[in-house]
């Protein structure tokens, strides 16, 4: 019993053997670099630009600086072309959310825009959503 376990054993073994080999060689041509002037379109090179675009990263902070005190938001979740991020008002808060969300809204010529179309602004206000507002540059 013990010497099949062995042989199959040593034949998964062998068999990972062959197998990996040609995994690795694969993957290290894909990895191979290229020519810059090669280089597909939308190439991102890290000494230019170390830090490409992420959105809800960029999203996060925006509203990080914008918010009024003990307002927060939920992570933004991509929807279609866009962005959704949902403002949370406290219950103490008196006035039209709808309206406050709308001066929330970036200005045309913040950079968050050189990678977003839009963004939908959703308050949570009184333990329910209320209508969005959808903000364009």
């Amino acid at each position: 019993m013990r010497r099949i376990a062995r042989t199959i054993a040593a034949a998964i073994v062998g068999a990972a053997g062959i197998v990996f080999p040609q995994a690795d060689g694969a993957r290290a041509q894909s990895l191979q670099g290229m020519p810059r002037e090669a280089s597909p379109e939308g190439f991102i090179n890290p000494e230019e630009n170390p830090y490409p675009f992420d959105p809800r990263r960029i999203l996060k902070e925006y509203f990080e600086e914008h918010l009024p005190t003990s307002w927060w938001i939920n992570d933004p979740l991509p929807q279609f072309n866009s962005f959704l991020v949902t403002i949370h008002i406290p219950a103490h808060w008196r006035g039209n959310p709808v309206q406050a969300v709308m001066t929330m809204c970036p200005e045309h010529n913040d950079s968050l825009w050189n990678g977003l179309k839009t963004l939908d602004l959703q308050p949570y206000y009184q333990r329910r959503p209320w209508p969005t507002v959808t903000c364009r540059p």
